[in-house]
């Protein structure tokens, strides 16, 4: 019988949401819909400061758990949210710890389906590995129709499915397991990419010295696999099209005009702005923009983290950059919510320092990606206010007034901000208040 591991951190989360329900402080029907965008600035609004905290740390848990083995991304967090509101709405009955205890073991049941063993092969673009294969831990990479381990996949149309390149695709073959074809397809992605990075690393490696061109090692996932279940007699071999790497076809010109509605992204190239304001905006959007190519969300959010820093730091040095960046962000018309950029900011360095290797999931991303596009808004109607300021730096440094600061500092000091590490900003602003003073 399938059990969650988790299940301790969902039950500490129900049990205190309950408690909030039958005292009468938390109020949420069966059929409430999940919050969009699901992010902690949303739950923070709706369930409060320590019930979002434990949600969130509850989801990602079941996340790493059941994904993308067992179930579908979105099926665990529509499922978590469907679970979290029935309990609530029926404080009475779940009250119960036995009742609690069945239905969350119903739920695990229903989620983490049974395994089996699968081979999956994997379409790489523009990669020559040559007539003898390369073994990279579980990964093997080869050139699949002289291969007998996957000339097995070439029977179906997943050949063609990405590329009109024929002779320049090779094949990354691993044993995986899964629910069914489809999560077994995506549970093998991570460690084949992460075999691609190794493999281009060695390439560099072997190449020291040599005159070669990076466009050379630009090998992709094309997106096209098949997959068969392992030990099944009649070796049925599904195929399809992975969206993770490549891009469905789509109508993606209502986003883009929606997009330039919300604020005048095109000002950027347009030379409508100041030289140095349009420069590191256009930095900026190169590092949001580059966070889409990687497919690890580690990446993602080091790369919008350096967005903001390009944004709200120019020609800044020290060691309060975090706390100058919520400040700021602040100032500009953010809201200080005490685990939003802070937050990231934070995650980032554990990233980057190795303190933590599983900080970080696609709703984090998602977060994070709108205070970009907030700040690179709300920076651009600033900068159009302003026209006669030639710098990013005096544009943002601007913003720190006397006025400003001080309001910022009565508001904490009001209790109007809570929070871990919300002090460390009002110590920031009385520093900066007291250099605007001297200046």
């Amino acid at each position: 019988m399938p059990i969650l591991n988790c299940a301790p951190s969902i039950r500490k989360l129900l049990r205190e949401a309950l408690s909030q329900s039958t005292g009468g402080g938390l109020m949420i029907g069966p059929t409430e819909e999940l919050p969009y965008p699901l992010d902690y600035t949303t739950l923070y609004y709706r369930l409060g400061e320590n019930l979002a905290g434990l949600y969130l740390d509850a989801l990602n848990q079941l996340r790493w758990e059941l994904h993308p083995q067992h179930t579908e991304d979105a099926a665990v967090v529509e499922g978590f949210w469907a679970l979290f509101t029935q309990i609530v709405s029926n404080a009475e009955t779940f009250s119960s710890r036995s009742n609690l205890n069945k239905r969350l073991e119903e739920f695990g049941q229903n989620l983490k389906l049974p395994l089996s063993e699968y081979e999956v092969a994997y379409a790489i673009e523009f990669m020559d590995i040559g007539s003898d294969s390369i073994s990279i831990g579980p990964v093997t990479f080869v050139e699949p129709t002289k291969t007998p381990a996957v000339n097995w996949a070439t029977e179906t149309d997943w050949w063609d499915v990405g590329s009109s390149h024929k002779g320049l695709i090779s094949a990354a073959y691993i044993r995986t397991s899964g629910s069914n074809h489809g999560r077994a397809s995506e549970s093998g992605l991570q460690q084949v990419s992460d075999a691609i990075d190794v493999i281009r690393v060695a390439a560099l490696s072997g190449l020291a010295g040599r005159t070669a061109n990076d466009e050379l090692l630009q090998w992709q996932l094309t997106g096209a696999w098949s997959a068969r279940k392992v030990d099944d007699s009649s070796a049925r071999v599904l195929s399809g099209w992975s969206h993770r790497f490549r891009p469905r076809v789509m109508d993606i010109g209502p986003a883009i005009r929606a997009g330039l509605k919300r604020a005048p992204f095109d000002e950027i190239v347009s030379n409508a702005l100041q030289p140095d304001i349009q420069r590191r905006l256009l930095r900026a959007v190169q590092w949001i923009s580059g966070s889409v190519l990687h497919h690890d969300h580690a990446h993602k959010i080091v790369d919008l983290c350096t967005a903001l820093e390009v944004m709200l730091l120019p020609n800044e040095v020290g060691r309060t950059k975090g706390d100058l960046i919520e400040l700021r962000y602040n100032l500009l018309g953010g809201d200080l919510n005490p685990a939003g950029i802070r937050g990231f900011y934070n995650r980032r360095n554990d990233i980057v320092h190795g303190s933590a290797l599983r900080a970080v999931g696609v709703l984090d991303t998602w977060q994070l990606r709108l205070e970009c596009y907030s700040v690179l808004g709300r920076i651009l109607a600033l900068a159009n206010d302003n026209l006669e300021v030639k710098t990013l730096q005096e544009l943002i440094g601007g913003l720190e007034t006397p006025k400003r600061l001080e309001e910022f500092i009565h508001r904490y000091d009001t209790k109007h901000y809570h929070g871990t590490g919300i002090g460390k900003i009002r110590s920031v602003a009385k520093s900066r208040l007291n250099k605007v003073l001297r200046d």
